[in-house]
């Protein structure tokens, strides 16, 4: 791909299917390019775009990154990510959890770089805080 796509979130769908899909450094570039989307991609290469939370939500996402990271100074052991870690699953789909905890022994091996990109793991424990506008049945997908 010789060009990177812009995404302006006004004027696209929610969800978007490229063909050929992305690799992962272009899925990547196309989200470092794209700072005012969060991006994620399901196992079938949906790319969906989600418009930033409304001040309920981040209130609510606030306070939950806040009582886990509360958690985990009592053992400061593993790593808490919020919202805006990306997560690059087995099935190949790249989510963001709202808040996510890793334990420790999952990290071990892993490099600063690694951990500075989407990590290549499923987070020991995750929080989706769904909004009216969410579903059960939609979070599980």
């Amino acid at each position: 791909m010789s060009t990177l796509l812009r995404v302006d979130p006004e004027s696209l769908p929610r969800n978007l299917v490229l063909d050929p899909p992305l690799t992962d450094a272009e899925f990547e570039a196309l989200c470092r390019d794209n700072e005012n989307v969060q991006l994620e991609r399901t196992r079938e290469e949906v790319i969906r775009m989600n418009p930033p939370a409304g001040g309920l939500t981040g209130d609510g996402n606030a306070e939950i990154i806040r009582q886990l990271r509360n958690w985990w100074m009592g053992h400061r052991q593993g790593r808490v990510f919020d919202s805006n870690t990306g997560f690059y699953l087995p099935d190949s789909s790249m989510l963001s959890p709202d808040a996510a905890y890793v334990v420790p022994e999952r990290l071990k091996g892993l490099t600063r770089t690694q951990l500075t990109g989407f990590p290549r793991l499923c987070p020991d424990f995750l929080i989706e805080l769904l909004s009216e506008s969410d579903s059960v049945a939609k979070a599980k997908t």
